[in-house]
This record gives structure tokens, C-alpha cells and sequence, in this order.
């Protein structure tokens, strides 16, 4: 087991979107996703772990990803109640559906263990610098849906019915099928919006293309 720097674990935690979340001797699994705005993720927590104000305040959540075992990043996190003004909420609701039960909230993490690793939550769940043209790129890759399932097949082997494409960042395309989320990786990391664009638009146009 190797040591991973921080980069890499931001990149491991953009490819996951389902965990385990513990607290209070108690395991519930959730799904959840990386705030464009901040980096933490957003998920919901049950609400007796919350307090009045929907928070909860001691960094004692541990979320376990992608499932509860020794090999899964374990973010330490406190919690509190996503605001109806901020992306975060909208973002989980564009890859999940709203949950069912408890409350949304934005986990604080504190720190990450990744194997021999533990890093600093500032250092791995950094802000999305593509937060601005998020909307602009999923209605331009969910312009032609057929050409998206042809992308996500060429990319990883797989055709889903109706795609639906729910979050970029710099390492990648977020799609939304039936029995889950994908990713298609870009081939080198955007340095700005106009470089992801170009990305993203020869991603599709090598649709339908075998590697």
C-alpha cells in the first residue's frame, strides 16, 4: 500500500459517489457528491445526528468511500445543512435525485486517511475552478444524447440508455445512466473553461470512433 499525494485523492474522491457514513456507532450508506464551490462533498445526514441549527458541529462523521472496508478513503468531517442559496444542493439533486431521507449537508472534512496517507481535508477537497461553466458544458454535451452514449462507449465500454451528463471538472465528464454515475476522463487536465470546452468537443466529435 503506497502513499498518495493530495492531487491523487482529489482525483480518487471526483470518481465516487457512493460511501458509508458513521457516526454515533451507527453506519448508513449514502450517496453523495463533491460541491462545485467548496469541494466537500454533500450528503445526507440523518437528522438526530443534527442539532437544532441542522449541524453537526464535533469532526466525528467518518465518510467511507467507496464502501466500508481498509481500503476506502475515510474523511473525517463535521456537518452542517446545505443553504437553499448555495450550488451544492441542486448539484447532488442533478446526480442523485433529492434524498429520501434526513438532511442534505455539506461535510467539513477535516482530514483524509487513504491508506498510509492522511492529508488535510483543505488540501484534497479544493474548490472546482470550473464552477462557472458547469451549465455550460452539460447542455452542450446533453445537446445530442445519442452522440453522448457513443462517447461513454468509447470511453469505457459501455452504452447507457439515455445519458445524461450532470457535472464536469478537471479530470473529467459526470453521466448520469440508469444504474449509476460514470465518468469519462479527459486525456490531459483543462487549465481554464475555453480549454475544457475544447475537451469536451473532441470528445464527442471521436464519438462512434474505436480507441
Amino acid at each position: 500500500m503506497s502513499e498518495e499525494s493530495p492531487r491523487e485523492i482529489t482525483r480518487r474522491l471526483r470518481s465516487l459517489f457512493e460511501g458509508v457514513l458513521l457516526g454515533d456507532d451507527h453506519a448508513e450508506s449514502v450517496y453523495f457528491v463533491l460541491d462545485p464551490a467548496s469541494g466537500g462533498p454533500v450528503a445526507p445526514v440523518a437528522n438526530w445526528l443534527l442539532d437544532e441549527n441542522g449541524a453537526h458541529e464535533a469532526a466525528d462523521l467518518v465518510l467511507m468511500t467507496p464502501d466500508e472496508n481498509a481500503d476506502s478513503l475515510q474523511l473525517l468531517c463535521r456537518a452542517r445543512a446545505v443553504r437553499p442559496d448555495e450550488f451544492g444542493g441542486a448539484y447532488y439533486e442533478a446526480h442523485h435525485a433529492k434524498p429520501a431521507e434526513g438532511t442534505l449537508c455539506l461535510l467539513e472534512v477535516e482530514s483524509i486517511k487513504a491508506g498510509l496517507t492522511l492529508a488535510s481535508g483543505e488540501d484534497c477537497c479544493v474548490p472546482n475552478p470550473l464552477v462557472k461553466v458547469i451549465g455550460a458544458i452539460c447542455r452542450a454535451v446533453n445537446a445530442d444524447r445519442a452522440r453522448l452514449a457513443e462517447a461513454c462507449d468509447r470511453a469505457l465500454h459501455v452504452k447507457p440508455q439515455a445519458p445524461i451528463c450532470v457535472g464536469v471538472d478537471p479530470d473529467g465528464l459526470s453521466i448520469r445512466a440508469r444504474f449509476g454515475i460514470v465518468r469519462i476522463p479527459f486525456d490531459i487536465e483543462p487549465q481554464n473553461a475555453e480549454q475544457a470546452l475544447s475537451l469536451v468537443a473532441d470528445i464527442l466529435a471521436r464519438a462512434g470512433d474505436r480507441p
